[in-house]
């Protein structure tokens, strides 16, 4: 029976699927076609099936039990309808791109060209254009697709403050400056602050550029597609720049002038003035390697994409419903701990500067006290003192890193050779390492907490579930509501507690209303609402790439990071191949010389320049076409969501140039022009205007009316005949036009 009653679902799907098409087309809503579609439906089964049978046969599929519970027929019609009419859609622009395809395909081959050539481009076209393909349709549906209306319009109106914390801040300004939402390029520029950390990722001198990558991608969101493929093009293309073309001239313009130098084994020769013979390049080849490890561990991430994302999901489920100091020092304490740290770490950077200014110490072994206090005790306290942890375990791995690195002061140097940067190392690890086990002891408490919490959650579920079906009903609760909630609204409380409007409770509704959802697991829609509630209601960028593959597919679609695999062989192979050619050659030489130093730089330079594969991914449709993933972005409190669309950023931009002109740059609207607010109107000043007056004073009048937008109205020379009246008025005397061609009262 059930068979029989999947087989008439599906011919009345169809049926529906049909009757949606025709009426969309008319321009029908899908509320309309929902409610009609559900009712044809209902009669199409109903007509051939007795009326107790057809009961019977829809609550064994659970189908009358849901239209009954919950009243989700509708939706669930209306998701259907737009399913099928974006389907028809995207076969008619399939068979458009199609022909055009076909036409740049016939366009690339010339008369007299060798059959292999021919056959080799058509081998290399067709997978590629099926990619292309791909893409367009999925910019295409996400534009115009039914589905996605409600996508689109969350996205419109998503807005975000920035955090208030000053390293959440921090984080959030780097974040939004590197990769905004809501900005496109030049507004990015128009931001004098954000277009100095920009310039920062440029500058390619004492290891600069490769330390502001390593704290960008320790900064962005790891479980986001889009966000690992960008961290592998943004990284190689700055290497590209900054490690390849810049170093590079650099280098050959030092090369060519020690090499000429009167005595080239003097003081300006290259022993003493050649590439890379310098005190910072050690450090800054470093740091090089350990930026292009991290960029191997965004591979590996990137290739593992579903396993993370899963794990992912599950961390911010937890994190959602618990306390968010959970087992961390108040905000006040917390403060003062960090700047406690902050001082320690300045103390050991100013005696490490301080010993290599007096020669004391030199090269990279200078700077180990640096790495390690950073590295292993100022990062992790500061990240640990901040982010709420659910298991202990983070903050045992920090006490670990901070006791290893006092061992290491202790093991690598005696007693009568520890400088006072080395001791200060030991003393800030030290600081660290009670409160790295305060932070472990108390996630152990607060676990055993949850436990005793879950186990009094249960016991009460149990004795609410009367029937005994995992869940707890309108009427079970009903029956000890005034017990329970005495003086509260049963309505108004069961809205809250029936979040997805089931009809019923489930063990994570429950644990989410008490409290304790991070203690409980629920099912995959349960998570993924929690996750569209989390993210402002405009859900997963997975949720949407799982839409979208469903409606097409292609060879690269359904693999994280589509052909990005074959780069990192590229990587890999071009660094180890230059790190076995140089050291085959210098073998002889000790490895503090010159000569080892200009090899390595030598490796530097040809390592950037062979990032140059990646730039292809800057070409408009490479990203989308070899990669298949949704472009995302970060808002002003540093969250990972998707693109604003273009039209609403220029609406933004438009709306943030008519405050400026209407307040006189003060653009917090506090009647003062602060320090930060002046620079802003010198810098963009010094770029240029982006609205010329009269588009100004067009826009101000659309939405503030004539009566604001007179004083901004552009000054217009008067007609010729106009002139020659005015003329013959004034006795032949030509008037003087305003200054600046603008009225007196303008500002």
């Amino acid at each position: 029976m059930a068979d029989s009653a999947k087989k008439m679902l599906g011919g009345a799907t169809d049926y529906t699927a049909q009757m949606g098409s025709g009426m969309l087309a008319r321009g029908g809503s899908l509320a309309e076609l929902s409610m009609e579609s559900t009712k044809k439906m209902t009669g199409a089964i109903t007509t051939n099936v007795p009326v107790p049978q057809f009961q019977l046969m829809m609550e064994k599929i659970g189908v009358m039990t849901c239209v009954a519970r919950t009243g989700k027929g509708v939706k669930l019609v209306q998701q259907q309808m737009a399913k099928q009419a974006d389907r028809a859609m995207i076969g008619q622009v399939r068979l458009m791109l199609n022909k055009f395809g076909l036409k740049i395909k016939n366009g690339m081959h010339s008369a007299g060209e060798p059959t292999v050539v021919g056959r080799f481009m058509d081998n290399g076209f067709g997978p590629f254009w099926k990619e292309v393909e791909k893409s367009l349709l999925d910019s295409f549906i996400l534009e115009t697709g039914f589905q996605f209306k409600e996508y689109r319009k969350m996205l419109g109106q998503h807005q975000a403050e920035a955090p208030s914390e000053p390293i959440e801040w921090a984080r959030a300004t780097l974040l939004h400056a590197m990769e905004p939402c809501d900005m496109s390029f030049w507004g990015r520029m128009r931001n004098p602050m954000y277009f100095s950390i920009f310039m920062l990722f440029l500058f390619p001198l004492y290891g600069v550029d490769s330390i502001c990558v390593i704290v960008f991608w320790i900064a962005q969101k790891k479980v986001d597609e889009f966000q690992l493929v960008n961290f592998i093009i943004k990284s190689k293309g700055l290497q590209f720049l900054t490690g390849g073309l810049m170093t590079g001239a650099l280098g050959f313009t030092k090369l060519y002038m020690c090499s000429t130098a009167a005595d080239p084994t003097g003081p300006t020769g290259c022993m003493h003035k050649g590439p890379g013979v310098t005190a910072t390049f050690r450090w800054e080849f470093s740091l090089l390697m350990f930026r292009s490890f991290l960029l191997w561990v965004t591979f590996l991430l990137l290739f593992n994409f579903e396993t993370i994302e899963r794990w992912e999901k599950k961390r911010l489920a937890e994190a959602a419903t618990s306390d968010p100091r959970r087992g961390l020092f108040g905000p006040t304490k917390t403060a003062g701990l960090m700047v406690i740290n902050w001082i320690f770490f300045a103390l050991n950077a100013l005696l490490t500067a301080k010993n290599l200014k007096e020669g004391t110490e030199y090269g990279l072994n200078s700077l180990d006290t640096v790495a390690l206090n950073l590295f292993c005790v100022t990062i992790p306290l500061n990240y640990l003192l901040n982010v709420r942890r659910m298991r202990w375990y983070p903050a045992f791995i920090a006490a670990c890193l901070s006791g290893g690195s006092i061992a290491y002061i202790f093991i690598k140097y005696t007693p009568s050779h520890r400088l006072l940067n080395q001791w200060s190392l030991v003393y800030s690890a030290s600081y660290a390492l009670p409160i790295f086990l305060i932070l472990a002891k108390w996630q152990v408490d607060a676990m055993a907490e949850d436990e005793a919490k879950l186990d009094k959650l249960m016991k009460v579920i149990e004795d609410l579930d009367k029937d005994g079906d995992g869940e707890v009903s309108k009427k079970e609760l009903k029956a000890v509501f005034y017990d329970l909630f005495p003086g509260a609204s049963f309505e108004d409380t069961w809205e809250k507690l029936d979040s997805d409007g089931g009809g019923s409770l489930t063990i994570k509704e429950l644990a989410n209303y008490f409290g304790m959802g991070h203690l409980v697991e629920g099912t995959a829609e349960e998570e993924e609402a929690e996750l569209k509630k989390m993210s402002g209601g405009v859900g997963s960028m997975a949720e949407i790439e799982a839409q979208l593959e469903e409606l097409s597919q292609s060879e690269l679609s359904g693999t994280a990071g589509g052909v990005m695999s074959y780069f990192l062989i590229w990587d890999l192979g071009i660094l180890i191949s230059l790190f076995v050619w140089i050291l085959s050659h210098t073998k002889q030489y000790a490895w503090d010389s010159w000569q080892i130093s200009t090899s390595l730089y030598f490796i530097k330079m040809v390592y950037g320049l062979s990032a140059f594969p990646f730039l292809l991914f800057k070409l408009p449709l490479i990203t989308d076409a070899l990669t298949h993933t949704r472009a995302t972005a970060y808002d002003r409190s540093g969250a990972c969501v998707a693109k604003t669309p273009s039209a609403e950023v220029k609406r933004r931009f438009a709306d943030k140039h008519m405050k400026q002109v209407l307040g006189g740059g003060d653009e917090d609207g506090d009647g003062n022009i602060d320090c930060y607010e002046q620079i802003t109107i010198w810098w963009d000043s010094f770029l240029g205007p982006s609205f010329t007056e009269e588009q100004t004073y067009k826009m101000i009048d659309k939405k503030y009316g004539s009566k604001i937008s007179a004083k901004y109205k552009p000054y217009t020379p008067p007609k010729e005949s106009t002139l020659k009246r005015r003329l013959s008025i004034t006795d032949g005397k030509k008037p003087e036009p305003p200054k600046n061609g603008t009225p007196k009262d303008m500002v």
